[in-house]
């Protein structure tokens, strides 16, 4: 059977079919931010038509309802053997010289994500949602093609498709982090032994949430000089080069952009908790004010409306002295905002203190900020100090 056959085949499964560059061994076209429609059968007769050398690539995850264990060579294999048996599931063999196998279930919904392992585990890795993986009958590099085992889906169905393993589901949730042992991340301030580890975890948060490389630096850099012995600069740039790096691979073909676009999507089916909440448009959450306030509402008990308000609030104040609008008017810019809440419950003064004290680690003295003027004498002479001065007042 034909590669462009295959595909269509596997199409015909619900699988979501890609095609492969076999070269980067990466998708010929972007695909994350339209995980959730499988490519039709005309889209794929023409993938694979116009790049007959290409590779037919399967989304594992929800997309496709399947997960993937891969066993990269005769080690890997022994100790996922030794560990947990080999299960028989519809699995294929890789191509590899030295011998590489494809183990795949039904989709683990259960908060698993990619794994790649590491010390005694190298070579086993985990392929769920956001990865793909290389399917029969496309070629490896090593010139032997990948084979279907016992099982052909194309042939027997998916009927002996298994469930993974609840003991192969809990070693890769180890993997990646999700047991309890783990303490969660904050943004707290760390110690000099915990500070690298603790910038990569977080700099993986964001960019998990769709936050583009500038943001993610900017955010980054305001949490380091928040530390008693901050990294130099060229660390913290350094870290987030590497974990984007890092994310590019686990995640072939997705950007922050194409992350932001499914965000938008996401949104878009909210708008019923919208009304919920006070009339606030939810979708306006976006952008450096909207990974603010999402992060900090992961660490402070306060809603993100707030946070995001008070992001802007503080954002005004650095920018109002060197923007202007068009006019013949020259007054001076003014904004003026509200946060109406419950007493002590809604935290409406930590969201200020938050952006307050975020805006003055990152700026340090060019940020002016004053609070609770007992008179109009002692707000006159602030003013005749800092023009720009943010004023907090509390009712």
């Amino acid at each position: 059977m034909s590669l462009v056959d295959s595909a269509l085949e596997y199409e015909k499964l619900g699988w979501f079919v890609l095609p492969i560059d076999p070269g980067k061994k990466q998708p010929i076209i972007k695909w994350v931010h339209r995980k959730d429609r499988r490519p039709s059968p005309d889209e794929i007769q023409g993938w694979f038509t116009n790049r007959p050398e290409a590779r037919i690539g399967i989304v594992t995850g929800a997309p496709s309802g399947v997960d993937a264990v891969d066993l990269d060579g005769p080690k890997a294999y022994a100790r996922f053997e030794t560990l947990f048996g080999i299960p028989e599931t519809i699995m294929q063999s890789t191509g590899r010289e030295d011998g590489g196998l494809h183990l795949f279930f039904k989709h683990n919904n259960n908060g698993l994500r990619n794994v790649a392992g590491k010390k005694e585990d190298r070579g086993i890795d985990l392929r769920t949602s956001g990865g793909f993986v290389v399917v029969a009958p496309s070629a490896h590099k090593s010139g032997k093609c990948y084979q279907w085992g016992s099982i052909n889906p194309i042939e027997d169905g998916l009927d002996d498709l298994l469930e993974m393993p609840p003991e192969v589901a809990e070693h890769f949730k180890k993997q990646n982090g999700n047991h309890k042992e783990r303490k969660p991340i904050k943004l707290d301030p760390v110690e000099r032994g915990s500070r690298n580890d603790t910038l990569t975890r977080l700099v993986g948060k964001w960019i998990s949430r769709g936050m583009d490389t500038e943001t993610v630096y900017f955010t980054a850099t305001g949490w380091n000089s928040s530390l008693p012995e901050p990294l130099h600069d060229e660390e913290v740039k350094i870290t987030v080069e590497s974990v984007f790096r890092t994310h590019e691979r686990n995640h072939p073909g997705e950007t922050a952009g194409e992350c932001k676009i499914i965000q938008a999507e996401c949104l878009e089916d909210k708008e019923t908790t919208n009304k919920e909440l006070f009339g606030f448009p939810q979708q306006v959450l976006v952008g450096a004010a909207g990974y603010f306030a999402d992060v900090y509402n992961d660490s402070i008990e306060s809603c993100p409306q707030f946070l995001f308000m008070s992001y802007l609030t503080c954002l005004g104040n650095v920018l109002c002295p060197k923007l202007s609008v068009k006019t013949s008017l020259k007054t001076q810019p003014r904004l003026y905002v509200v946060l109406v809440g419950e007493s002590a419950d809604d935290r409406k003064s930590t969201s200020i203190d938050a952006g307050v004290d975020f805006f003055k680690s990152v700026l340090d003295k060019d940020f002016n900020y004053c609070e609770a003027v007992g008179s109009a004498e002692g707000l006159q002479r602030i003013l005749k100090k800092a023009e720009s001065a943010l004023r907090q007042y509390t009712v």
